[in-house]
């Protein structure tokens, strides 16, 4: 079975630069969950002024997905990237090490008594509370092998006709 998970924190920089970071709200089983949380929490966060949400994902296939735009998916693929493309844009989404990722622990089926105390679960990765700039950096190739079982094969053929050769005898 396929696991899905997505733990979602606001993460807050105070006049005087301290950082902090909470958990705000955590799905599993559901995709494409990421997309559906952030709109779910601008709803619910109104007066809060939510400067940017990044996505984060260790799945370098979702990233080679996002990013190109040549490759045809099959429908089930299809649909979900078309979910995500809605409400969010492929600039947002970036890499994390699953050793660094909470919500592997919700796609993995952690007991929740193992998260009451789990500091990771509960504020996000550590480096969340760095500056930006200092954010983990992923070197990509963003191009899908042929044989990637989600692309779609388009087998087209092209005819050309010559109007001027063709006659008519009545």
């Amino acid at each position: 079975m396929v696991g899905y998970g997505a733990a979602s924190y606001l993460r807050q920089k105070d006049a005087k630069g301290n950082t902090s970071c909470m958990l705000v709200m955590a799905k599993s089983r559901l995709a494409p969950t990421k997309a559906r949380l952030d709109t779910i929490i601008r709803d619910e966060l109104k007066g809060v002024q939510i400067d940017r949400s990044v996505f984060w994902t260790d799945s370098t296939c979702v990233l080679k997905y996002l990013q190109n735009k040549d490759a045809r998916y099959h429908t089930f693929v299809a649909n979900r990237f078309s979910t995500i493309l809605n409400t969010t844009h492929e600039d947002q989404w970036q890499h994390v090490a699953s050793q660094h990722n909470p919500a592997d622990l919700a796609s993995r089926g952690v007991e929740h008594i193992l998260l009451v105390d789990n500091q990771t679960w509960l504020q996000g990765p550590e480096f969340l509370k760095n500056d930006k700039e200092k954010w983990p950096k992923f070197s990509h190739n963003y191009i899908i092998d042929q044989n990637d079982p989600e692309v779609k094969n388009v087998n087209a053929a092209v005819a050309s006709f010559d109007t001027r050769k063709i006659f008519v005898k009545l």
